[in-house]
């Protein structure tokens, strides 16, 4: 679009408006799909054409993925609960099993091991468009794709 810097375009204005041709938004589309690793429509652009479309179309999709694991890991500790409390009665396995439990949580809570990604979401809920045009800019141009 032969901008001088992401922050140059407008939020709310189409990309079709700014001189986005049809092989750019394929071209667009390919770059998001690779750099969020979601699927993505060949349409993308057509169906979602400002760049604040786009936002609020990869805030719901990420944090949909999001929700699914998180329901999943509920599901996994709901199982781990049943399965512990049918082993509470052996009083046997009890000392060994509470150890273990209790080092997982030790680990769990344990701020210094925590991946550096863990409150990507977070960021995602709390940036704005430039923030995310920023950060698509910068990945793009770290892998020489300009």
């Amino acid at each position: 679009l032969a901008r001088k810097s992401p922050a140059s375009i407008p939020a709310d204005r189409p990309l079709l408006e700014l001189g986005l041709d049809s092989l750019m938004a394929v071209q667009l589309r390919n770059r998001l799909a690779s750099a969020t690793g979601l699927p993505l429509p060949v349409t993308l652009l057509f169906d979602h054409p400002t760049p604040s479309a786009l936002t609020a179309l990869f805030r719901k999709r990420i944090l949909q993925g999001e929700v699914r694991v998180d329901q999943q890991v509920h599901s996994e500790v709901e199982r781990l609960e049943v399965a512990l409390s049918t082993m509470y009665e052996n009083e046997a396995l009890r000392p060994r099993l509470t150890e273990r439990l209790q080092a997982l949580l030790s680990r769990w809570t344990d701020p210094g091991d925590t991946p550096v990604d863990s409150d990507l979401a977070t960021k995602l809920r709390s940036a704005t468009d430039k923030e995310l045009f920023k950060l698509f800019d910068r990945d793009f141009s770290s892998r020489g794709d300009r």
